[in-house]
């Protein structure tokens, strides 16, 4: 397991070859969406392919891990950043309400909520700060609570599984470091249980927050809109488990659905790099899919409306770059900072099949500030070793 970890495959491939089964198993794929399907998983996985010939194909994130780069002013400043994160935490539910209390009113926000929001959505770092930088028990045990469970207090989907995936890891690279030799089967089971865990809970949280409006029919394998060509496997299955199944194919079949009707519209893209005039574009910009309210098709959906297949490759070859590049810190100058931008990173790329997370400004402003905390923290223990070495020169000689 730790190969499959360590690998730039296990990243991009492993979530989306996962979809393309389920969507074998459980849609009628009508044949003119076959080359939609098809060059969909061309353009992911050639470079992936290539880079893995090209570039060495494992990242050596236990090693990394294990040697990890943990200054007294580091943790000094990242416990600075989270105590904040948690501070916000009641500002943001008492302005935005809790949404456990409103399940439908989860994506509305008041006055200046949304920026409140922004901050307590980092809550996901607390994870790894917890498993690198605390030693009491009880305050590993709050942080990691507070990050699994406040995305639950505000019906985020997306927060908890970033949580999930964060926890997932970093159980994985501490286990593996403190036990210096290849995991026990107990251990295999612990990592499946939690990510049972998390996909239930997932789930569990979807259903409380949308009900039957989750529900699709099914047009058996006829084109019809409103419905998708699912088999009969699938409509026998709980709603629980057609929620999962959902929110991992559709993507991939509205990506196939376009590039068959070969349609464009601009604004989604437009709108995901305007978030300072969002008001200026409709929230859902018309696409012809089948169901509306599935209106997401992977991360090149954006690029493949925008501007078709050529526009696509460009913006996975920049995630693949992205990836490197995060990879790339934390292996040479792995820290808190470099460990949580890998972390945001690769959380980014294993659900590229899903939705558009790469290619946001917070992911932007994020990996700044995680450089800029960096440089701040080195730079105040270099004035703290000048002032020091000063303090000792002018000490007056016995």
């Amino acid at each position: 397991m730790s190969r499959l970890i360590n690998s730039i495959g296990f990243y991009f491939l492993l979530p989306i070859y996962v979809a393309l089964a389920l969507l074998i198993l459980f849609f009628n794929i009508p044949e003119q969406y076959y080359f939609g399907v098809f060059i969909f998983y061309v353009i992911v996985t050639v470079p992936i392919l290539l880079s893995i010939l090209l570039y060495p194909p494992y990242t050596n994130l236990i090693d990394a891990y294990s040697s990890m780069y943990r200054p007294f002013l580091h943790k000094v400043v990242i416990l600075l950043l989270c105590i904040l994160v948690i501070t916000f935490s009641p500002l943001d539910i008492y302005v935005n309400g809790l949404k456990l209390l409103n399940p439908s009113s989860y994506a509305e926000f008041h006055g200046p909520g949304r920026f409140i929001r922004h901050i307590t959505d980092l809550c996901f770092i607390l994870i790894p700060v917890a498993f690198t930088m605390l030693r009491s028990k009880a305050l590993k045990v709050l942080f990691i609570s507070y990050a699994l469970l406040f995305p639950i207090l505000i019906v985020d989907r997306n927060r908890l599984l970033m949580s999930c995936y964060g926890f997932f890891l970093c159980i994985f690279l501490t286990n593996n470091v403190s036990s210096k030799s290849r995991l026990k089967k107990s251990n295999y089971f612990l990592f499946f249980a939690i990510a049972f865990f998390c996909i239930f809970v997932f789930a569990l949280v979807g259903h409380f927050r949308s009900g039957h409006a989750l529900m699709v029919a099914s047009s058996g394998a006829l084109i019809k809109e409103g419905q998708f060509p699912l088999t009969e496997l699938f409509v026998n299955l709980p709603i629980l488990f057609q929620q999962i199944i959902l929110y991992v194919t559709t993507p991939i079949f509205n990506f196939a659905t376009i590039v068959t009707e070969q349609f464009n519209n601009p604004d989604l893209l437009l709108s995901q790099f305007s978030p300072f005039s969002r008001e200026n574009f409709d929230a859902y910009p018309y696409t012809p899919i089948l169901v509306a309210r599935f209106n997401v098709g992977t991360e090149l959906f954006p690029f493949l409306l925008y501007a078709g297949l050529p526009m696509v490759c460009m913006a996975f070859l920049g995630i693949l770059f992205g990836f490197l590049f995060a990879f790339y810190f934390v292996k040479q100058h792995c820290n808190i900072f470099t460990l949580l931008i890998f972390i945001k990173i690769s959380y980014c790329v294993l659900f590229i099949g899903f939705a558009p997370q790469f290619y946001i400004l917070l992911n932007l402003i994020f990996v700044i500030l995680m450089f800029f905390l960096w440089f701040f923290s080195d730079l105040m223990a270099l004035f703290i070793t000048m002032i020091r070495t000063a303090s000792l020169g002018n000490a007056p000689e016995k």
